[in-house]
Parts: C-alpha cells; sequence; structure tokens
C-alpha cells in the first residue's frame, strides 16, 4: 500500500480524531541534466523561501490541474525549467509546515531538462542550483525526497 493510500484511508476512518486529517495535495519535480562530456547527471535544488532548506520545485495542485501538469508548471515558475516530464510519479512523501495538523503530500515526477530561461514567474525569488546526484541526496531536507533521488539515480545507471 502507498503512502498515499495509506495517508487517504487514515483521513477516511479516523475523521472522529481531534486531529486534522486534511492532507493538501502537492505535485514535485525532480529536474534532471547532463552536463559535461561525461555526461554527469544533476539534479535542480530550490530553497524554500520560509526556511531556506534545499527542496525541489513543487507546489500545490491547482483546481482542474493533474499533478503532472502541476509538476511541470513548478518547475517552469520556480527554476525556469522547460523538459519532458515522465508520465507517472517516481514517488511520493508527506510533510508537516508549522500550521496545526495540516499535511502535504507530494507526488514527484521525473523531468528530463531540456533548457532553462533566465526570465521566469520566481526568478530573483528563491535561491537555486544544480547539485549532483551525491550532492542532492547529501542537501535535500526530507529523508523520502532523498531516497527518492537515490533510487532514481541507481534506475538510470
Amino acid at each position: 500500500m502507498s503512502v498515499i493510500e495509506r495517508t487517504d484511508r487514515m483521513a477516511a476512518t479516523d475523521s472522529q480524531t481531534a486531529i486534522d486529517t486534511h492532507i493538501s495535495r502537492q505535485a514535485g519535480t525532480v529536474c534532471m541534466r547532463s552536463t559535461g562530456p561525461s555526461g554527469q547527471a544533476e539534479i535542480l535544488l530550490v530553497a524554500s523561501n520560509r526556511t531556506g532548506l534545499w527542496g525541489i520545485p513543487k507546489g500545490h495542485v491547482e483546481e482542474g490541474e493533474t499533478p503532472l501538469e502541476t509538476a511541470k508548471r513548478e518547475a517552469f515558475e520556480e527554476g525556469g525549467v522547460i523538459g519532458e516530464v515522465r508520465a507517472e510519479p517516481i514517488g511520493s512523501y508527506v510533510y508537516a509546515k508549522n500550521d496545526a495538523g495540516r499535511l502535504y503530500e507530494v507526488r514527484v515526477f521525473l523531468m528530463t531538462a531540456a533548457s532553462q530561461v533566465t526570465d521566469y514567474p520566481e526568478s530573483g525569488q528563491r535561491r537555486f542550483r544544480w547539485a549532483s546526484l551525491q550532492e542532492a541526496s547529501e542537501q535535500l531536507w526530507h529523508p523520502v525526497l532523498r531516497t527518492i533521488v537515490e533510487r532514481t539515480s541507481r534506475d538510470l545507471r
């Protein structure tokens, strides 16, 4: 049973508890590119505006939008990255902000970056950097997200 199914089941069966089990749906993108003569893979890391910790481009799934569309939109809005996104998620994780009881479930998609523009919606609003797979797995703030990147790295070899 996936994390998504477990959290959905918990929300459905435990609705009598005092804890707010509302889960906000988000989608994120592991944006990957190859660089240099050896074709070393790099992943785009973006810093949270709230905490400064390194993560991936992600955001809320808007009304009428699929998680795949959200993942593609967030890669562009937060990092100026344009590319091909795989149709199926490569993983998911759940996190909580400092909000009382609010959980966020992020479905993670893999994008092969084709280009990066300098003029995009959040340019100048947050830090970003391209990191090797090893650096990314060490610097990502969420342990499950690190695992997703490490697993993806192994699968791509």
